[in-house]
């Protein structure tokens, strides 16, 4: 619950503020990458054992209007995992990834330096399958498609007009089989203005 409170609070300081604006960013489309941390929280009755804490690149495309609004996408290779099994059950695997969608809401201060909330929704994928040996069916074999909300919020510096370092935190709300997500991300976008 932290988490999710540090994400409410970083929304509502990037909107509360009354400092004077200027432009600090070329609007059009931009492409990033991120280093993001996953945590994976567990829905409640799950069986299904899955790594609760995942390290990963996470690629961004977005397009900005304008100083103030975004649209902000991303994509979340959440687990990836698949072993031999043992000498009574045979092959495991469990796949999670996330595509996300996401209004970004942006104020801008002279420095250079940017708070942003952004709301949305995430689109998951989740694929369990636990095989015996040949011959018996499948102990678990499954695959769920969920939308999750999202809510985050964080803060970037525009090093040049398109080019901009940011740092994120981001909170995907559970949905059924699917467990909440907590997100921290720190990576760059460069914004391609001549696009736009």
């Amino acid at each position: 619950m932290r988490f999710q409170t540090l994400c409410v609070a970083m929304a509502a300081a990037s909107l509360s503020s009354n400092c004077f604006c200027m432009i600090n960013a070329v609007k059009g489309f931009y492409l990033g990458a991120e280093g993001a941390f996953i945590h994976y929280i567990q829905p409640p009755g799950s069986t299904v054992t899955t790594p609760t804490s995942t390290p990963m690149l996470r690629p961004v495309v977005g397009y900005r209007f304008n100083d103030y609004v975004a649209l902000d996408g991303g994509y979340n290779d959440v687990a990836n995992q698949s072993d031999g099994g043992n000498n009574v059950v045979g092959p495991n695997k469990f796949r999670l990834y996330t595509f996300d969608l996401a209004v970004k809401l942006i104020k801008p201060y002279p420095s250079g330096v940017s708070l942003f909330g952004k709301i949305g929704l995430g689109y998951s994928r989740q694929y369990v399958l636990n095989v015996p040996l040949v011959g018996n069916p499948p102990l678990a074999n499954y695959s769920n498609n969920r939308l999750q909300g999202l809510l985050g919020g964080g803060i970037s510096y525009n090093i040049t007009k398109n080019l901009a370092a940011q740092l994120t935190g981001s909170y995907y709300f559970r949905s059924e089989q699917i467990g909440a997500m907590e997100m921290g991300a720190i990576g760059l976008v460069y914004t391609v203005d001549k696009w736009s």
